[in-house]
């Protein structure tokens, strides 16, 4: 994990009183990286995992699996937007003017979320 991801690490549940769809959908704008959406996806799975386990409402599973649902879709959005950026010199740096900075490849981005190419053309 780089640096800056891990002082924005995001949480899905809080200690707030507020529904855990109005928190997903807040943080499903905020998730820019693969990496980010998959933490969100996985705790959204864990919550619908537990509280199915532990014989909660069934409007928390539903919650937690819809927002699970909306997690994956971001991850698949992210993943589109990537470049596999084939041909690319790596060895040179990138102008300012070229938009492309410090931009993962495809296979950079999902091998940091910890997912296999398998995995992500799932979502």
């Amino acid at each position: 994990m780089s640096g800056a991801y891990e002082q924005t690490a995001m949480v899905l549940v809080d200690a707030g009183d507020g529904s855990l769809v109005a928190r997903a959908r807040a943080l499903l704008t905020q998730a820019v990286t693969v990496e980010q959406a998959k933490q969100l996806r996985d705790q959204a799975a864990a919550i619908a995992f537990f509280a199915r386990e532990r014989g909660e409402s069934a409007e928390l599973v539903m919650e937690a699996t819809e927002a699970r649902i909306w997690f994956e879709r971001r991850i698949g959005e992210l993943t589109s937007e990537l470049s596999t950026r084939r041909g690319a010199r790596r060895d040179k740096e990138p102008s300012p003017r070229d938009g492309l900075g410090c931009v993962p490849t495809k296979q950079e981005a999902l091998e940091a979320a910890g997912l296999s190419k398998q995995q992500a053309s799932r979502f």
